[in-house]
């Protein structure tokens, strides 16, 4: 373990070793494991949990389209003393959004968040909010991209960390989190809308709020503090509407994607 760097190399339960860094760093980071059979999952680490590891999986488990299986949560010692918790999800086919060229062509952007709302229909129909889509965590695939699946669990699950992963840097680039899940309250559907359309308004333009950091984007969604928005005329009013501070002023899912529709 003294040429690389904890956790590359190392063996979570006996059968997922961790091959590759992607961001982040142990106390909030991800990582592409490996299995015995070849095949790679993403695994997202934190501090130590304040749950169970059996809650944290039985509270994160779901079975949705296009939303990455979650395989298992488990616990992986740092050598040198320290415990932390490992999130295994399925890794999605294709690549993140984020390896795109951004702006995206409007109907391009469109079709993905199309795949993104029956993606977010089936799991709301399952009782479940994602809460944690980002474009990193959005994977595409093809010429002509097309969505494959999101693996949405990181940021919840970082959030249930132990106090002493707080310090850590964050590590994702945007903060796409509804403002009412900033403020710890209880995850409706709407925040979903709310991160999608954030999303939409990066994809076809920048990233919606102020800040070079996620600690000031938070403080820019918590005050309401928006970029103007200068990509295509025909997603403005959604992309307004999405981001609307005021729960109960954005628009639903299905209004939502027969917007999309009429863009796509």
């Amino acid at each position: 373990m003294s040429e690389v760097e904890f956790p590359i190399g190392r063996v979570i339960d006996g059968w997922i070793e961790v091959v590759e860094h992607v961001r982040g760093r142990p106390e909030r980071g991800q990582y592409i494991a490996a299995l015995r059979d070849g095949e790679r999952v993403l695994v997202t680490m934190s501090t130590r949990q304040t749950e169970e590891l059996g809650e944290v999986f039985q509270r994160l488990e779901m079975t949705a389209d296009g939303v990455a299986t979650l395989r298992d949560v488990l616990p992986l010692e740092h050598p040198l003393g320290g415990e932390y918790a490992c999130l295994v999800e399925e890794l999605p086919a294709g690549r993140p959004s984020t390896e795109l060229r951004w702006p995206l062509e409007l109907r391009t952007a469109a079709r993905l968040g199309l795949g993104i709302c029956d993606a977010l229909s089936d799991a709301h129909d399952y009782g479940w909010v994602l809460g944690g889509m980002r474009p990193e965590l959005v994977f595409v695939d093809g010429d002509q991209p097309a969505f494959t699946e999101v693996a949405p669990r990181a940021e919840i699950f970082f959030q249930t960390s132990s106090p002493s992963s707080v310090g850590a840097p964050h590590p994702f680039d945007h903060l796409y989190m509804a403002p009412e899940l900033l403020a710890l309250g209880k995850p409706g559907v709407d925040a979903d809308v709310f991160s999608l359309c954030a999303m939409l308004a990066a994809w076809t333009d920048a990233p919606p709020f102020e800040g070079d950091s996620a600690a000031a984007q938070l403080f820019a969604i918590t005050a309401g503090k928006r970029r103007t928005y200068r990509g295509p005329d025909q997603l403005r009013a959604l992309i307004d509407a999405g981001l609307a501070a005021v729960v109960a002023a954005r628009p639903g899912l299905g209004d939502l994607r027969a917007g999309l529709q009429r863009l796509a």
